[in-house]
Order: C-alpha cells, then structure tokens, then sequence
C-alpha cells in the first residue's frame, strides 16, 4: 500500500504505441522468460522435495538470488541480444521470422525495456543502469533450523560480497588462503 510507481522512462514506448508485429515480438520474448522461470521454479522444488526426504530440509542453507536486475533487449526484445551487442540491430522482419525459435537453443532473447522496468517495479531503471532497478534484487535465504522466523523480511542491505564469508563463518570455516596452490587475494565482505 502506498507504492509510488515510478514514471516510464522516455525511452520505453507504451504499449500502445507498438506496432501489432513489435507486440507479438514483445510477448513471445516475456513469454520465453516467464517458461524459464516456471522452469527454474519446478528445479528449485524438486531440490527442496529431495531435501526433505533425505531429512536435510532443516539444517541445509539455501540462498537464492539474481544478478543485477531485469535485462532488457531494447523497444520491443529481441531473438538475438548477440548481435545487437554487435551493432547489427535487427529489423522487426528479423525478428518475427525467428519468433516460433524464440526460447530454443537458436536464439539469445531478451525481453523488451518495458518488461524490464515491470520487472523491477517499484525501483527504477533495469539491468546496465547503476539505479534502483539495476542494482536491488531479492535475496531468499533459507535455513530452518538456523533463522527463527521463517518467511521473515529484512529491510537492510546485503552486499553479494557478504554472502560467501557468511557462509564460512556459519559453517565455522575460514577462508582457504591457496585454491590448488595459488594464492588467493582475502575476501571483501
């Protein structure tokens, strides 16, 4: 309650302001995002569940997060982020004679700014802008036997570089100074 959204950015068009071809671009790729994540869920759950029956669920951490924000592939997404990257954008043609590959192996999609920025609502901005929605992501940890109270929300900041020497130090480990004989530089965090 009481979210201020924040305003579209110039850059991204609205919705209406896409050609019928940009939107069906613009859905395939979301939708190839969103089986990803299904996907991805379903993964995450067959983890949990073999967990369970191994009698680990309780003492076992999980963490669970993202990289930099939403990403983004532009006005309406993209078949091929590679070769936008490349400075070869595609033409709207391009892009619609790839859409049935969209998701397989073929093509490199991303979805639309526009998608970015829902996907990062209420932060600002997506993935290549250091901003709200470019640097925050959610961070899912897990250890019953370990976190009072489970589906707790912590307001403050975490650094990704925290994660790693928090895990030794729950572990009662320390950090390995040599990785097959090299030295290693001490951690941040």
């Amino acid at each position: 309650p009481g979210t201020q959204l924040t305003e579209r950015l110039p850059s991204v068009p609205a919705w209406d302001e896409l050609s019928s071809e940009e939107q069906a671009l613009a859905v395939r790729v979301q939708a190839a995002y969103a089986a990803f994540l299904e996907h991805t869920d379903a993964q995450i759950g067959r983890l949990m569940d073999r967990l369970a029956t191994a009698g680990l669920a309780q003492d076992t951490l999980v963490v669970l997060l993202s990289d930099n924000g939403a990403a983004t592939g532009g006005r309406t997404g993209t078949a091929h982020l590679a070769e936008v990257w490349e400075g070869t954008p595609r033409t709207i043609d391009e892009e619609l004679a790839d859409l049935d590959e969209v998701g397989g192996p073929a093509t490199y999609p991303h979805y639309a700014d526009g998608w970015g920025m829902a996907g990062n609502t209420p932060f600002r901005r997506h993935k290549t802008w250091v901003d709200g929605g470019g640097v925050r992501v959610p961070l899912i940890v897990r250890w019953p036997a370990q976190i009072p109270d489970p589906g707790g929300i912590r307001p403050q900041f975490c650094h990704v570089v925290d994660i790693v020497p928090t895990i030794l130090d729950a572990a009662g480990a320390t950090e390995p100074e040599t990785l097959g004989g090299i030295a290693q530089v001490p951690m941040a965090g």
